[in-house]
């Protein structure tokens, strides 16, 4: 905090700086009891202003949170579990289906041929699923190691963009690159952005019209290096743009078996981007699209791969 607004912040000042400039905060801290032991608690703290906006005092509001932080975690190693435990016997499982569809072994008669694509596809499905499981709580625990290099972006963008082709292809839908002719670097994770990448063009394909196409922007903003996914589709309703990062969320039941998803990539894309130092966000009106952005501090070309 005091690095942020380049002042000393030492006691209780830690507990307002942010309200100060906010006008409220909200985040975690631990009460310790009189008997020592510790209470996880939500403080939001607001200011109190005089007619003239001079602050005259704080209001702090705490709510004990110990017992859903219990609960999270005990689902969180549930669905771990869970999740490593399927994952061998339905990798085995999508290998079989995909060697049976390929022909290799036998020619299949037409309607097991049908049945057998439908499971071979909804098992993928299923791995992606457990993939991203792993990989949120991965994150969550920071046991998730990032290999953070400084590095040219633009040729990390054109490998997400042609790595999901084939899926724009699918829902007719192309893809327009707007890159800046001098490079631009930042320090980060290749392979994880590319995911992140992914995740915001698997979205703005799926909620895009038939023919309509999705701008990928790179640009230099003051001392970033924003991305910037533009779609021309549904848009993001008002109620809905609080929870966009929450987990297991889309906006509602039929989205989910319209469009498909599991509901994670976007909090995966959230998590993996601060992880690498990044901020990520959007814009969206209804019926008139959606931009998602990306940003990272500007990395020094002479550090490049450092």
């Amino acid at each position: 905090m005091s690095e942020k607004y380049q002042q000393p912040v030492v006691g209780f000042k830690a507990f307002v700086i942010e309200a100060e400039h906010k006008g409220s905060d909200s985040r975690e801290w631990h009460y310790v009891r009189k008997d020592g032991q510790r209470v996880l608690v939500s403080l939001t703290v607001s200011t109190i202003k005089d007619s003239h906006g001079v602050i005259m005092g704080y209001l702090g509001v705490a709510k004990d949170i110990s017992e859903r932080h219990r609960n999270e975690k005990i689902k969180n190693e549930f669905i771990s579990t869970v999740s490593h435990e399927l994952r061998t016997p339905l990798t085995s499982i999508y290998g079989a289906l995909k060697l049976i569809n390929s022909g290799v072994l036998a020619e299949l008669p037409p309607k097991v041929s049908k049945l057998l694509q439908v499971a071979e596809v909804n098992s993928q499905r299923l791995a992606v699923l457990i993939n991203d499981l792993l990989d949120i709580e991965k994150l969550l625990a920071g046991k998730m190691h990032l290999e953070l290099k400084n590095q040219a972006m633009a040729p990390i963008i054109a490998e997400a963009i042609q790595a999901i082709s084939s899926y724009a292809e699918q829902y007719h839908i192309k893809i327009e690159a707007n890159l800046p002719s001098l490079p631009l670097y930042a320090k980060v994770d290749a392979a994880r952005l590319i995911q992140v990448i992914q995740n915001l063009l698997s979205n703005a394909i799926k909620f895009s019209a038939a023919e309509g196409t999705v701008n990928v922007n790179l640009l230099q903003d003051l001392n970033n290096v924003k991305l910037e996914v533009i779609d021309q589709g549904v848009g993001i309703a008002n109620e809905f743009k609080s929870r966009i990062f929450e987990r297991f969320t889309q906006s509602d039941a039929a989205s989910t078996r319209k469009y498909g998803g599991t509901g994670l990539g976007l909090a995966i894309s959230k998590e993996l981007t601060l992880h690498m130092g990044g901020e990520i966000g959007f814009v969206s009106e209804l019926e008139e699209g959606t931009t998602f952005w990306l940003m990272f501090p500007l990395g020094d070309a002479e550090e490049a791969g450092s």
